[in-house]
């Protein structure tokens, strides 16, 4: 049977691919060290930091756990570089979330690990056991009476469509455009009923936008009706949104990547490189201190499984963390059960939802799944007016979106007097860590509970030491 090492150099060229996110490593980004040297114990990889919390908590000094994601990059939208290759290949197992869309550069090296390294990588589905939410059809936002259902872009050569969007996220890609040539695609947006809308018999306005406005440098665009003709001057990557209008609304899609000539690196604008879509299903269950014990019991088995002599200890130090999640979870039901309203506004995209169901709340945020998308005036507006009726006073803002949004609706509502940050629990950052709030159990605790608390108008647990 070949070796590990020498089925990397065999399959290399396929484990690169990684659903196109690998990339040369920065010198400046450094990932969570392994939690311990164990001596012939498992080594594990992770794929986001509550994994790594998790897992280093069961395996204790027995297990080598690494997570790759360097503290301070927020964790679902960072994409790994080559030197990972080795590290996923000589694991033992690899902890993920077997989830579309989610993390794809997760579930594409999944995908490859379990084609070629079966027999000796371990996968382990974080989500095993865990009732997941089904995020909402869309966003719907409405243009006039109609209401967007479907994007699909057609080549109008052969008819076949080469992309399509719907429940807030692509399947495919735009084919990859030749310097100096021209891709010419067919857009066809359907309504709810499934009725083609009509961009030459109707007030509504088609464009084309490049979140990145350097992406001009090497592509242009040009719109006849329905057609959008993408002509590369030279080489480059970028993202593109489709966007319709009317006179008083506007709806867009997440952005789409699109590569022109070779995609040479002095070209590749930042935009391409964070064009990150949510699938149907919500994988941040992590959220929940009661959920998270879920995930806690599935890489427990997992490693007893993989290493039966320790079963012993990985069930102790399991049983100690769901005891420190279960108290997580009794002091936010304590803690939350004073609350004076009903609603938490958030601006950013939404990563609380399996919190907001635990503890009976709801989340309101002008910018929906994707952290790439940029909330309309109409929807900053919704949102302004649902505060000043509700009398709101607080608005959180996700540390690693930055407070953006959050300081454009507490300028213009009058209701809002105070901003919190909070934390989507997928990484950790130097300061917390040095503060000693950067674990996951402090997050939840020290940093959300707070936030969340005052959000809501409950007493901040906090405030009393």
């Amino acid at each position: 049977m070949n070796s590990r090492r020498s089925l990397l150099v065999g399959c290399g060229g396929a484990l690169t691919g990684l659903a196109g996110c690998l990339q040369s490593p920065s010198p400046s980004a450094s990932s969570s060290p392994p939690q311990s040297q164990s001596d012939g114990g498992p080594t594990v990889v992770t794929s986001l930091f509550p994994l790594y919390e998790f897992t280093s908590a069961i395996g204790g000094d027995r297990v080598s756990v690494e997570n790759p994601v360097p503290v301070g990059a927020y964790g679902h939208e960072w994409e790994p570089p080559a030197s990972l290759l080795p590290t996923l290949v000589e694991a033992d197992a690899f902890v993920y979330f077997a989830v579309e869309r989610f993390q794809p550069w997760a579930e594409a090296a999944a995908e490859q690990l379990q084609s070629a390294y079966a027999d000796s990588v371990t996968l382990i589905d974080a989500l095993e056991g865990i009732p997941l939410r089904r995020y909402a059809t869309a966003k719907n936002r409405t243009v006039e009476a109609l209401t967007v259902e479907t994007v699909a872009l057609v080549d109008p050569g052969t008819e076949n469509t080469v992309a399509d969007f719907h429940f807030d996220h692509w399947h495919g890609e735009i084919p990859d455009i030749p310097a100096g040539e021209t891709v010419t695609l067919r857009v066809v947006v359907t309504d709810h009923s499934g009725d083609v809308i009509s961009f030459t018999h109707s007030n509504v306005e088609f464009a084309v936008v490049f979140p990145d406005p350097s992406a001009a440098a090497f592509v242009s665009t040009s719109i006849d009706r329905d057609l959008v003709r993408f002509t590369a001057t030279e080489a480059g990557e970028t993202s593109v949104i489709f966007s319709l209008e009317t006179a008083d609304d506007r709806w867009q899609t997440p952005p789409i990547g699109i590569t022109a000539g070779d995609g040479g690196a002095e070209n590749r604008s930042d935009s391409s490189e964070s064009t990150h879509t949510h699938g149907e299903f919500d994988a941040k269950f992590f959220a929940d201190p009661v959920l998270a014990q879920q995930g806690v019991k599935t890489i427990r088995d997992a490693l007893i499984d993989l290493d039966p002599a320790w079963e012993h200890q990985y069930r102790e130090n399991a049983d100690a963390y769901i005891d420190e999640l279960a108290s997580v979870h009794e002091l936010y039901e304590e803690t939350l059960q004073t609350r004076t309203r009903e609603t938490v506004i958030v601006a950013g995209h939404d990563s609380f939802g399996y919190l907001a169901d635990r503890y009976g709340f709801e989340i309101h945020t002008p910018v929906g799944l994707s952290a790439d998308h940029e909330p309309t005036p109409a929807e900053i507006a919704e949102t302004i007016e649902l505060i000043e009726a509700e009398a709101i006073d607080c608005v959180l803002w996700d540390y690693f979106e930055g407070d953006r949004i959050a300081s454009v609706i507490a300028a213009e509502a009058d209701t809002v007097e105070e901003r919190r940050m909070i934390s989507p629990l997928e990484s950790t950052t130097e300061e917390w860590n040095t503060d000693g709030r950067g674990s996951l159990l402090s997050q939840m605790a020290e940093i959300n509970l707070p936030a969340f608390a005052t959000a809501l108008g409950a007493a901040d647990p906090t405030a009393e030491h």
